[in-house]
């Protein structure tokens, strides 16, 4: 039996003490995933990459097209607060997500808009 997927050997990087807090939000209207994405991200972060993560999330009542937003935190070292503080990506659906969150963007951060 073929393996498709592989799990590559694990590759021994330089151990930093520096702590590393990643914060991504995803946001958008009902129905186009971004509740599911977040959750996707958040598993990967703490399973393959081996950093603790956090997701948490909000949406409105309308199941379809009505607001809904994930937020990831992803970190080298324990979680203290789970909420966005200064976030690092920003993944904006529509233009009220744009208008919503993008004053929370970090001077640096990525904003990916659709």
């Amino acid at each position: 039996m073929i393996k498709l997927f592989r799990r590559q050997k694990k590759r021994h990087f330089p151990v930093s003490n520096k702590k590393i807090r990643f914060e991504i939000s995803l946001s958008g209207s009902g129905g186009q995933g971004m509740i599911l994405a977040g959750k996707i991200l958040a598993e990967a972060a703490s399973i393959y990459g081996e950093k603790n993560a956090v997701m948490t999330q909000s949406y409105g009542p309308a199941a379809r097209g009505g607001a809904a937003k994930a937020d990831v935190v992803i970190s080298s070292s324990r979680i203290d607060y789970p909420k966005i503080m200064n976030m690092d990506i920003l993944l904006a659906m529509t233009q009220e997500a744009v208008d919503k969150y993008a004053e929370l963007l970090n001077p640096n951060g990525l904003l990916i808009i659709d």
